[in-house]
């Protein structure tokens, strides 16, 4: 799928622990925060949550194959 002619991330998993694996999905991320890499980027590096209640991992979600 597209949005703003921008293409979505996926098909792929869950986001562990927020969302469960078997969750297949597809993910656009828009930062309204100033990003330098870019409004469509999947993070932002000048934003910090220093009362997430867990860590983010720094390595990407699962991709799964064909469309859901």
């Amino acid at each position: 799928p597209t949005l703003f002619g921008q293409k979505f991330m996926g098909p792929m998993e869950g986001h562990y622990p927020l969302i469960p694996k078997e969750f297949v999905h597809y993910d656009l991320h828009a930062w309204f925060k100033d990003n330098p890499n870019g409004v469509f980027s999947p993070t932002n590096p000048t934003v910090k949550c220093s009362k997430a209640e867990f860590p983010m991992l720094e390595k990407p979600t699962k991709m799964m194959p064909g469309p859901m």
